[in-house]
């Protein structure tokens, strides 16, 4: 699992905090703005309560303000956050773009020995079918002939080589 959250660059955590930093300023604006409204001044409220009130609107706006300032430092995380992830994509399409084309002709490749293999695989059948199917070869025959030179052999022509002609031949019955 962490190897995997690792595998993200510092820019896309950045932009996973502006995220999270809209998605907190929208929240608590939403929150702040649905709460109960203060109940409206009476004339006849003595001062401390109207203070009180005061005191309350002023924490109120204080809170919309900070959720609305969250919301707009969020979006800017995530704008700066763009460029850079921008960048860093236009990086990485040169090398996907070429990995592209050598799977491409690794996959021609693969299509033209396919081919070759369908047709020899053709030629096979065509040939097994041309060959009556109880004949073999039952006999075959060979034979060589071995020249041996030598200068160590002495006959009485005097220091002249010597040439033996030895002759093989047979036939092999299976």
């Amino acid at each position: 699992m962490l190897t995997w959250l690792s595998s993200f660059s510092a820019w896309v955590w950045t932009d996973v905090s502006g995220v999270a930093l809209v998605f907190a300023g929208v929240a608590g604006g939403y929150v702040t703005r649905r709460r109960k409204p203060l109940p409206e001044p009476n004339p006849d409220d003595l001062e401390p309560v109207r203070l009180e009130r005061k005191r309350a609107v002023s924490r109120r706006k204080s809170w919309e303000d900070a959720w609305e300032c969250m919301l707009i430092l969020g979006l800017g995380v995530e704008i700066i956050a763009l460029g850079h992830q921008i960048s860093e994509s236009a990086e990485l399409k040169a090398p996907a773009s070429e990995a592209l084309k050598q799977a491409g002709k690794a996959n021609e490749r693969a299509s033209s020995n396919e081919l070759a293999r369908v047709k020899l695989e053709a030629q096979i059948k065509d040939a097994e079918n041309k060959t009556p199917g109880k004949m073999r070869v039952s006999t075959a025959s060979a034979s060589a002939v071995i020249h041996v030179e030598t200068y160590f052999v002495r006959t009485n022509m005097g220091e002249s080589p010597f040439t033996a002609v030895i002759r093989f031949s047979g036939t092999n019955t299976s």
